[in-house]
């Protein structure tokens, strides 16, 4: 078991906006379970969102057959497509300083692209930089 003080809290922010292919979708629910099963990931928040919230559920490493929960829950997602507000993520609830925001998206906002704070980074299929936190490029899009 890895001592508690080096495992970590990850909130992953989901863009579902009409901009986003089913391709990018399921590349990025892809990574998350990627980030889950890390042995450094202690509780993983999982939230999809467009101009709004439209899924989010917290998931532990203690629970078994995950991908197969996080695919169940993905399925109750019935309406998305509109534009991408980052500060909905923002807006909708407030993060611990220690733990981390990885946002997936294309990287088209429509406006801020959110708080500077610590632990920030964007996952961008497109080769649009961040202004704030950090920008890793999706490869093979």
């Amino acid at each position: 078991m890895v001592p508690t003080e080096y495992l970590c809290n990850v909130n992953i922010a989901i863009d579902m906006s009409g901009s986003i292919s089913r391709r990018e979708f399921i590349s990025f629910i892809t990574e998350t379970l990627h980030i889950l099963k890390a042995k450094r990931v202690n509780t993983m928040r999982l939230m999809c969102f467009d101009t709004k919230i439209l899924f989010d559920m917290k998931y532990t490493l203690k629970r078994h057959n995950i991908q197969d929960r996080i695919n169940e829950d993905l399925q109750t997602i019935t309406e998305f497509g509109g534009g991408t507000d980052f500060m909905s993520i923002f807006r909708h609830t407030k993060f611990q300083r220690d733990e981390y925001l990885i946002f997936f998206t294309d990287g088209y906002p429509n406006g801020s692209w959110g708080n500077t704070r610590k632990n920030l980074i964007y996952v961008v299929t497109n080769k649009i930089t961040s202004p704030i936190g950090k920008t890793i490029f999706f490869e093979n899009f």
